[in-house]
C-alpha cells in the first residue's frame, strides 16, 4: 500500500502591531512565556523530562477500554451490549480463563454484528469447557468487525465451519498477537472459516483440527496473514490455509506447516 505523506503547515510569526510600537517591554516576569501555568509540573517526572521526551505520550492517548471481570457470563453481558450499542473496547482480565458452558446459537459467545476489540493480557484466554456440548468460540455476522489482541482462543467444537472463529460474509476479524489453538470442526476451518475479511498479525494458528479443509484456516474471502505461525493443523486438504476462490496474502511469516 502506497503511504500518503502529510504536509505540516510553517507557522508565521506575526509582526507587532502598530500601536505596540513605542510602548515599553513588560518586565520579564511578567511576559506570558514566564507566567506560571496551571499545567506546570504536571507531565514532568523527577528527571525533568516530558512524557513525549520519555515515549510515553503515544500510551497517554490510547483510549481505555471498559474493564470486564474474570467471569463468562459477564463477557457475554458486556459483549450484548456491545452490539445493542453499536461497538466497545473492552478489556478483559489478566491471568483469567473465560470459560463458556452455553450454546448460544452455535457459540459460545453472542455473534458479533459490530465492531468490537477485546483486549487480553498475560495468560489471558477465552475457552470452552470441556465436557458440555458442541460449540465454537466466535460468530462474527455481518456488520461485525472483531479485534482480539493478545488473547488465546481455544476448545471450539462444531459440527460445521469455523471451530474456533465463524466469519460470514460482511464480518471481518483482526487477529494481533492471540493464539487460536486446539479447535475442532466437522466441516472446514478448525481455527478460522471465513467468507469475510481476516487479518492475522504476530499470531499462532496451531494444533486445529477439521474433517474436510483448512485445518488452520479455511477462507473464500480476504486474508491477509503476516509475521504469524500456522503450525501442526491437520485436516484431509490444506492443513495449515485452505483458501479456494478466496484471496490470501501471506508476509513474513516463519511457519506454514499442517497436515493435509
Amino acid at each position: 500500500m502506497t503511504g500518503l505523506a502529510l504536509t505540516t503547515t510553517v507557522g508565521i510569526a506575526a509582526s507587532p502591531a502598530a500601536g505596540a510600537v513605542g510602548h515599553a517591554l513588560p518586565a520579564a516576569s511578567d511576559r506570558p512565556e514566564n507566567r506560571p501555568s496551571a499545567h506546570d509540573g504536571y507531565d514532568k517526572h523527577d528527571d525533568g523530562k516530558s512524557k513525549v521526551d520519555r515515549g510515553e505520550g503515544d500510551q497517554e492517548k490510547r483510549p481505555k477500554g471498559i474493564p470486564v471481570p474474570c467471569d463468562a457470563d459477564k463477557l457475554i453481558a458486556a459483549i450484548t451490549l456491545a452490539n445493542a450499542r453499536g461497538g466497545a473496547v473492552l478489556d478483559l482480565a489478566k491471568d483469567c480463563t473465560y470459560l463458556l458452558i452455553a450454546d448460544i446459537d452455535g457459540a459460545g459467545l453472542p455473534a458479533i454484528t459490530a465492531p468490537i476489540t477485546l483486549n487480553g493480557g498475560k495468560n489471558t484466554t477465552i475457552e470452552r469447557a470441556a465436557a458440555v456440548d458442541p460449540f465454537r468460540i466466535f460468530t462474527v455476522d455481518v456488520g461485525g468487525n472483531l479485534t482480539l489482541n493478545k488473547l488465546t482462543i481455544t476448545g471450539g467444537v462444531t459440527t460445521s465451519d469455523g471451530g474456533g472463529i465463524l466469519v460470514n460474509p460482511g464480518g471481518a476479524t483482526t487477529i494481533n498477537h492471540s493464539k487460536i489453538r486446539r479447535n475442532i470442526a466437522s466441516e472446514n476451518g478448525g481455527g478460522i472459516s471465513s467468507e469475510g475479511t481476516v487479518v492475522v498479525t504476530q499470531s499462532t494458528i496451531d494444533r486445529n483440527s477439521s474433517i474436510r479443509e483448512g485445518g488452520g484456516i479455511f477462507s473464500t474471502g480476504t486474508l491477509e496473514v503476516v509475521k504469524s505461525d500456522i503450525d501442526s493443523n491437520t485436516t484431509a486438504t490444506g492443513g495449515g490455509i485452505r483458501a479456494p476462490g478466496g484471496t490470501a496474502t501471506i508476509k513474513g511469516s516463519t511457519k506454514l506447516m499442517g497436515v493435509g
